[in-house]
């Protein structure tokens, strides 16, 4: 469920939302799928990089109609200002992500680790992580989010989009 369509024309290319294609029960406002964009943009910038490529990128104020217009984004050979938030190239990680669901022992994070998650969120403006530690509130946190799940596999439109077109 990959709600957007790209348009490449006079040296532009648009991110465009596509609210039909993302419909979706737990998509509440198209907030997933605005998240969604913020990684397909991510991902746009670091292969960018790759190729030495300076990225600039504006969003428009306002949109209407059944297509929005998310950003535009223009490429440039010289370095007039890569916006990307992060600023090590990490393009070659991009293949490499998954969603890992399998069961296996908890154990704290190393120091260094934990470290590095705070700081890398501090360095994003307003952006700010929590990490839950204490055992006993993961396990609620878990127990929330396996009522949340049951509430939709049990809701005949969650079910739908979930086992129609979410799960491969």
């Amino acid at each position: 469920v990959q709600p957007w369509k790209w348009l490449y024309t006079e040296r532009n290319l648009f991110l465009i939302h596509d609210p039909v294609i993302g419909k979706s029960f737990g998509d509440y406002n198209y907030l997933g799928s605005y998240i969604s964009y913020g990684a397909a943009l991510e991902n746009l910038i670091q292969e960018a990089q790759n190729l030495d490529l300076s990225v600039g990128i504006e969003y428009p104020d306002t949109n209407s109609g059944k297509l929005e217009v998310v950003a535009c984004i223009k490429f440039y050979k010289n370095d007039l200002g890569n916006q990307s938030i992060v600023k090590e190239n990490l393009s070659s990680q991009i293949k490499k992500r998954l969603t890992n669901r399998k069961r296996t022992e908890c154990s704290p994070l190393e120091l260094d680790v934990k470290s590095t998650l705070i700081n890398t969120a501090k360095s994003i403006p307003g952006a700010e992580l929590k990490l839950f530690t204490d055992r006993e509130v993961v396990k609620q946190v878990g127990r929330l989010i396996g009522i949340a799940d049951k509430l939709r596999f049990f809701n005949e439109g969650g079910h739908h989009d979930f086992f129609v077109k979410e799960a491969r």
